[in-house]
């Protein structure tokens, strides 16, 4: 198996990312959907930029 970049190890664990969508969503009024929908084009924006050609494969889980 393939080790993870280095970059990987900032991304944040779930405690941390449920936090900040709950203050995202709380304090700066900001939905759920529209939370996830930016994530999505977020992805689907590296994706096209990394390996335009394809073919890619993501999978998701429950969420948070």
């Amino acid at each position: 198996m393939t080790a993870l970049p280095d970059w990987c190890d900032a991304l944040p664990g779930a405690e941390a990312m449920r936090a900040a969508d709950r203050w995202a969503i709380e304090e700066r009024g900001i939905a759920s959907l529209t939370l996830m929908e930016r994530a999505g084009a977020g992805l689907a924006l590296l994706v096209d930029r990394t390996v335009p050609r394809g073919p890619v494969a993501i999978v998701c889980g429950k969420g948070n």
